[in-house]
């Protein structure tokens, strides 16, 4: 691959990663492209549905960031991520596939209970805490 192709590569995933994690990516601002830039670097995604998985593996290598704004962000959009989809810890394929089953979790920012019904059709409520 050459330089323009690997250029456009990163690209499309910065946009794709940042369709998934609009929080992080404003909570990062304008060091959110040099941050995706590091992230690419070291990280490639696997399975069928890879940018899911690689905006995944971004939110939970943020969620330890010195900046409590940025790792709030990294977590609520884990929560959303986690509501539609669920993700192994092995590579493979089937790495990330549609959840069916149900969900809790806290949202910080606004501070939410989210809770997912089972089933394709499920039932998402935010219940304020």
């Amino acid at each position: 691959m050459n330089l323009l192709d690997l250029a456009c590569l990163e690209d499309r995933r910065r946009r794709a990663a940042s369709q998934l994690l609009p929080r992080l990516r404003s909570a990062l601002g304008e060091g959110w492209a040099s941050r995706f830039r590091e992230h690419t670097a070291r990280y490639i995604p696997a399975g069928l549905l890879h940018p899911v998985d690689d905006a995944w593996e971004l939110a939970e290598a943020l969620l330890r960031h010195p900046d409590p704004q940025v790792a709030c962000a990294a977590h609520d959009d884990l929560v959303s991520l986690r509501l539609r989809f669920e993700r192994d810890r092995q590579a493979g394929t089937g790495r990330i596939r549609e959840r069916r089953g149900p969900f809790l979790a806290l949202m910080r920012t606004p501070r939410l209970l989210v809770l997912r019904m089972p089933g394709a059709d499920a039932k998402v409520w935010y219940l304020p805490v």
